[in-house]
């Protein structure tokens, strides 16, 4: 079985080279400067070649560490072939039984090297989607013997043309192509690390060195409104969960963290209808073990239309993409989530403004901390008992902010749920729901005229689950969190 993993690895790789090899010459922005149509606002051209031979060395990274990674290689996942691939296809989609942290952020992560082997080529958001989505596929059916997962599909496509937009834009406010000597080298050096496809692309087309013009739109590279935020701080939580056996109040320790927060763009001024040009991220690191990566959020908007625009005020609809990944010592949730949602901003003064805004949502598939998903009914190579359930359901957003020049002082946001189990707690035709509610709030005090400030985090997760199986019945969770924190705004940037 080596043996034959061997062969066909080294014809992958064969493969992979010699599509990159034909791909790049036709990629150099000299032979694309006749039709600007084809070139992007950073002078790449649209290259298919180059975009499909990186996304297939994607796969191929992931695949040489399933082959030689000792503990991956017991597993026999990577021992593909023909045979492999036809047997996956036939039997279609199932579920597994990877953590949370595997499905809910490696793999998204895993969809962004797609979807950015072709924005890094000159493509655009849906067809960034596209190449996560057959990415995904290829992968699922070919890549490994596991069979094909439905969750993963879903997770790295969706999941990955999110995570894959935010840092194909975070790059860009990196990029300068009007950079020389060290300054250059440094910068081309961070969006390789932010973004590798990106990286990888510019290294291959000669961008990487080529002094030209940046892009023309501020919304292209650095947006007129900017504002990255990051604090450092104590969390303070506790938690308890009542069932029919009583009250458990589960140990939750405090501990330190450290969090991101970028806010790109403006919902009120947004001008054009690309995805994205509006979008927000937080990312949270937690010093605990067992759980460093606590939290990554994404919002960004793929249409929006104005419903009303006076002298100080703006409304309008916009339909929103979001992904969460929550996972922390007392509950885990997340996954991606379409919602439609009415905005209003109005000015209060020339340095202050106000907005609010009311969603309602879709949970394309959402993940929640469940007692009883271990049951869940996972076909093939079992690696582990999973502890969260899979489900779709409703939802509805609420939210407010008030900000003063440009930063952020004051919001809070709400976001309800009801998710019925696909798979987990569901067995024998005895089901489970999930109402799942959470409220979160911020304020902050400005102490100089730098961006530093104090402030202070509230949130609260409630979860209501009803079990079919009489034993459990009616669980009921509720966990609140408080965070006291110094922060420091990095990159303010504002023009009115």
């Amino acid at each position: 079985m080596i043996a034959k993993a061997t062969f066909w690895m080294r014809r992958m790789a064969l493969a992979i080279a010699m599509v990159l090899l034909v791909a790049v010459p036709n990629g150099l922005p000299a032979q694309a400067a006749k039709d600007s149509s084809r070139v992007d606002a950073w002078g790449q051209p649209k290259n298919l070649g180059l975009a499909v031979g990186e996304a297939l060395l994607a796969d191929f990274v992931p695949w040489v560490v399933n082959e030689l990674v000792p503990s991956r290689a017991s597993l026999k996942i990577s021992q593909i072939s023909p045979r492999s691939w036809w047997h996956n296809t036939e039997d279609g989609y199932f579920w597994d039984d990877n953590s949370f942290m595997i499905n809910h952020f490696a793999h998204p992560y895993q969809g962004s090297m797609y979807y950015n082997s072709a924005r890094s080529n000159a493509y655009g958001y849906w067809t960034g989607l596209l190449f996560a989505t057959l990415g995904s596929y290829h992968w699922e059916c070919c890549g490994e013997t596991h069979l094909m997962s439905v969750n993963d599909w879903i997770n790295t496509s969706i999941g990955g043309a999110a995570f894959g937009e935010v840092l194909h834009r975070t790059s860009s406010m990196v990029l300068d192509n009007e950079a020389r000597g060290k300054e250059r080298f440094w910068r081309e050096l961070g969006a390789l690390v932010l973004n590798p496809a990106r990286g990888f692309t510019r290294l291959l087309t000669g961008n990487a060195k080529r002094v030209y013009a940046n892009p023309v739109n501020p919304n292209d590279h650095l947006p007129d409104e900017l504002e990255s935020v990051f604090a450092l701080g104590v969390r303070v939580p506790s938690t308890k969960r009542e069932g029919q056996g009583g009250t458990l109040s589960e140990d939750y320790p405090s501990h330190a963290y450290m969090n991101l927060r970028l806010f790109s763009g403006s919902l009120a001024k947004l001008d054009r209808g690309t995805p994205f040009d509006y979008f927000s991220l937080l990312g949270q690191f937690n010093f605990v073990t067992g759980r460093p990566l606590g939290e990554i959020e994404i919002r960004g908007n793929w249409w929006h239309r104005d419903l009303g625009r006076g002298e100080r005020t703006v409304s309008k609809l916009v339909l929103m993409q979001e992904f969460q990944y929550e996972n922390t010592g007392a509950y885990e949730q997340g996954g991606p989530t379409l919602g439609l949602m009415y905005y209003r901003h109005r000015d209060l003064s020339p340095r202050s403004e106000f907005a609010w805004n009311a969603s309602g949502k879709a949970v394309l598939l959402g993940g929640v901390k469940s007692e009883l998903a271990f049951l869940a009914d996972v076909q093939g190579v079992r690696e582990r008992f999973r502890e969260y359930d899979f489900g779709i359901g409703p939802g509805i957003g609420l939210g407010l902010e008030w900000l003063r020049n440009g930063r952020r002082l004051i919001d809070a946001a709400y976001n309800m749920s009801y998710l019925t189990t696909l798979n987990g707690s569901e067995v024998e035709g005895q089901g489970s729901t999930h109402f799942l509610q959470q409220l979160r709030t911020r304020a902050i005090l400005p102490l100089t005229k730098s961006g530093f400030g104090v402030g202070v985090d509230y949130a609260l997760y409630i979860r209501r689950s009803e079990f079919d199986i009489a034993e459990i019945g009616l669980v009921r969770q509720q966990t609140s969190q408080w965070q006291f924190h110094v922060n420091w705004d990095l990159a303010r940037r504002e023009r009115r």
